[in-house]
């Protein structure tokens, strides 16, 4: 129960934190952190708690994310929900045009 408290706070914060610092600025470097910290967020919400250490976002490079599985079958499960992750993200950061790349 705690856990989706957590994670229910996180991601309240997520969506003020990326909004106050497109107003004031944002380095690449922590526009890429503040991307790769969400994605991981949804994918644990769409994918389940067992997904942190099977399902990981690596790096960020414009606006493509890169994503590794660890196994077949989380790759699979990913890509089903690949769609509800990018969407949740693109209304994080609204304007930017962002993309997914599976990496197994």
């Amino acid at each position: 129960m705690n856990s989706i408290i957590n994670t229910v706070i996180l991601m309240k914060l997520s969506l003020i934190l990326p909004k106050v610092l497109q107003y004031r600025g944002l380095s690449e470097e922590a526009y890429a952190g503040l991307l790769l910290e969400n994605c991981k967020q949804y994918i644990t919400i769409y994918l389940g708690e067992e997904s942190e250490k099977m399902v990981i976002p690596t790096k960020v490079m414009g606006n493509k994310i890169f994503v590794q599985a660890l196994s077949s079958g989380w790759a699979h499960l990913f890509l089903l929900k690949k769609n509800y992750i990018l969407s949740a993200l693109k209304n994080d950061f609204p304007g930017k045009k962002l993309e997914m790349v599976l990496k197994r």
